[in-house]
């Protein structure tokens, strides 16, 4: 009887500690991330063909595309590409509510072909529409932003909150000043007699103003991009280029989009850049190959997360044969990177499979969650100075 206590007890023991219980101080609201409810299912399907495009990978069907996408007139819509290979020959700027979609991703293919010239081949893009507004305070799980005038601001808008760099960055560095930050959305205001209240969607995930992690805590009204989607095709990037930052798709103040079902089979920069973006949804895609693998201007990644990006859940995706399958960067916070798989790592260095699948490189990328990937190697390392912290690991399997 005695052993059979002892060994209960042991028992006991051994399974609180694989209990695998976060805990609750570490949580951020994972679960409202991506886009949200059911992606869109537009009526309206304008076919590249009916514009002139001609599908055989030799001449140029920028044209035909662009054409297509203007004659929806900032209406809903997708824009479908049939099955065959349409050579583009400039990056093509999406509009709000345009969806992108092929036959499917082995049939349908976009070459992009720029000749040489620096820029990226899919652009979803917003702005930032007025200065900066100094904030009383917004402190880590609430969501009030205190503001001496609230009057500027309207229930709906999207805003920038941010704050000067703190005495953490060891790595300073122009590109990645004011690393963190938050896009909001604002659900109500409500004025006093000293200022206002901001209410956000989402909780604040990090302290600014008080006894923050920087200084000079403010917030600026946005114009965000909205509703884009790429579905069911190919992605490759035709043309080299060493120097400048080129990725295949760019989402800058962006929210509510999506990427499901495509290939991007070679990229210059990232496959994906997200900057300053909110609610993005990358799903059941397949990202591999690229022309450069030493990591100057993100050659060699895949999917990239920087900027005060937030809310992204990057999940069920296949990456192959990328430096960095996974980069978390510059103050990227809040979001979800989930059963997805990652093989054969590449870098230029030696030994060339020590690139890290799930990379954070340091400016202070937050409150991420990494849960159920399958990948080679996980590396959080200081070349650009400390990552910030809450961000968990949770059922993931590093195979090398």
């Amino acid at each position: 009887m005695k052993s059979s206590a002892i060994l209960f007890v042991f028992y006991l023991s051994l399974s609180t500690l694989c209990a695998q219980i976060i805990p609750s101080t570490r949580i951020s609201n994972w679960d409202e991330t991506g886009y949200g409810d059911s992606i869109p299912e537009p009526v309206n399907i304008i076919d590249v063909m009916n514009f002139g495009a001609i599908g055989d990978g030799i001449a140029d069907d920028y044209t035909a595309v662009s054409a297509a996408i203007s004659s929806l007139n900032g209406g809903q819509g997708v824009v479908y590409f049939p099955p065959g290979t349409y050579k583009i020959g400039t990056g093509l700027n999406l509009p709000d509510s345009i969806v992108l979609r092929g036959a499917s991703s082995d049939s349908s293919h976009l070459k992009f072909d720029l000749q040489g010239v620096v820029g990226n081949c899919i652009n979803i893009t917003g702005t930032a529409v007025s200065g900066f507004d100094t904030i009383v305070a917004a402190f880590r799980g609430t969501s009030i932003i205190s503001v001496l005038d609230p009057s500027p601001y309207q229930e709906g808008m999207y805003l920038e909150l941010l704050e000067d760099t703190g005495s953490w960055d060891t790595q300073p560095v122009s590109w990645a000043d004011n690393s963190v930050g938050q896009i909001v959305k604002i659900i109500q205001i409500t004025p006093s007699g000293v200022g206002g209240a901001i209410e956000t969607q989402s909780p604040i995930r990090a302290d600014y103003g008080g006894s923050g992690w920087g200084t000079n805590a403010r917030i600026r009204i946005l114009n965000p991009a909205r509703e884009v989607g790429i579905e069911c095709l190919s992605i490759s990037r035709d043309d080299s280029v060493h120097a400048g930052v080129c990725f295949n798709i760019y989402f800058n103040y962006a929210v509510h989009c999506w990427i499901r079902g495509v290939e991007s089979s070679k990229s210059i920069g990232s496959h994906v850049e997200i900057d300053a973006s909110s609610r993005i949804t990358l799903t059941g895609n397949y990202f591999h190959d690229a022309y450069e693998y030493d990591g100057v201007s993100t050659h060699g990644y895949g999917i990239t997360l920087f900027n005060h990006t937030g809310e992204c859940r990057v999940e069920n995706n296949i990456m192959k044969h990328l430096r960095h399958s996974f980069s978390f960067q510059a103050g990227a916070n809040g979001n979800v990177n989930a059963y997805n798989y990652s093989i054969e790592p590449n870098r230029s260095e030696i030994p060339a499979d020590a690139g890290a699948d799930i990379s954070m490189h340091g400016h202070y990328p937050f409150a991420n969650l990494f849960e159920g990937n399958i990948v080679q190697n996980i590396q959080i390392d200081q070349t650009w100075g400390p990552s910030g912290p809450y961000n968990t690991f949770f059922r993931n399997r590093a195979e090398l």
